[in-house]
């Protein structure tokens, strides 16, 4: 009985530790990297882009996790309620991020299977709305889990049916383009490449935890499928770390993401300065703009 105590206690104390390591380095690291592409991603709403829309609410469901994740950890220690509200902020954020990724990939099947359409509903207005109706459905199920002890079929509902549709945009979207001859092989490789990121980033951060969190771990809780469950509550904690590195500095418009900086307008204004010739007309009418 003793060595059985002590066996979860160490079992405890490990999952402690590597669950602090992983929550340091999503803090550490993820965060500012978040941060700053939602800052780049923000000057394209004011060009009339929809696609950061969702990108942002992506990234802004990512600093939900990161904090959630953090905050939850530093209580995990002690246990209670405490950190269970913090982890369900986490989990809050988890679903936010999987069905926000749903939605880029719709938009990207609706602009290329009806681009008529699609051009007729691509507003800023109304992919904010889309997006507060995501947080309010988000919100919504989180509420009926925390009051319900046994929802446990909501939440593997919620990040279980992503994935048939995540799956069927992609081949959707694949075979349209495979037929289309006015799509440009650069526009066609960008639209493949988008969708194929948001389903290997499911399939490689989500689709774990939730095969082991509400399969295997609902059946038998033996040594090796507590290890499992502990990798991939790892994995999904990492998937911020990636988020705005694949989706966002990976894209052909980074240069201008990152353009929107005041420091990299600064250099490039100095830049042009320097390449513009300095003649003597030049000089005439710096002297006639320079304010007495």
């Amino acid at each position: 009985m003793e060595e059985a105590h002590n066996q979860t206690t160490l079992d405890h104390a490990f999952r402690y530790g590597v669950l602090s390591a992983v929550s340091w380095i999503t803090l550490v690291v993820a965060l500012p990297i978040t941060l700053v592409a939602i800052y780049g991603l923000y000057f394209f709403i004011k060009a009339d882009h929809v696609a950061p829309v969702y990108a942002i609410n992506l990234l802004v469901s990512d600093v939900v996790q990161i904090c959630g994740n953090a905050l939850s950890t530093v209580w995990l220690k002690d246990g209670g309620k405490l950190s269970d509200a913090f982890y369900n902020f986490y989990l809050f954020g988890l679903m936010a991020s999987v069905w926000f990724m749903v939605c880029i990939a719709a938009e990207r099947y609706i602009m290329i299977a009806y681009p008529v359409f699609f051009r007729n509903i691509q507003t800023v207005k109304r992919a904010f709305l889309v997006s507060f109706t995501v947080w309010m459905a988000t919100g919504i199920t989180m509420v009926i889990i925390m009051v319900d002890d046994t929802a446990d079929t909501y939440r593997a509902l919620t990040f279980l049916l992503p994935f048939p549709l995540l799956t069927g945009l992609f081949l959707g979207s694949w075979r349209v383009l495979s037929k289309s001859h006015s799509v440009s092989p650069r526009k066609r490789k960008q639209v493949l490449g988008t969708l194929a990121l948001v389903l290997c980033i499911y399939m490689l951060f989500f689709l774990p935890y939730v095969v082991i969190d509400f399969i295997l771990l609902k059946r038998k809780r033996t040594s090796t499928v507590r290890y499992l469950h502990l990798f991939s509550e790892v994995i999904i904690a990492l998937n911020p770390v990636l988020d705005p590195v694949l989706y966002v500095f990976m894209r052909k418009d980074a240069k201008n993401i990152l353009r929107a900086f005041p420091c990299f307008r600064q250099v490039r204004k100095c830049r042009e300065q320097s390449d513009t010739p300095y003649t003597n007309d030049t000089a005439v009418m710096d002297a006639a703009e320079t304010p007495v």
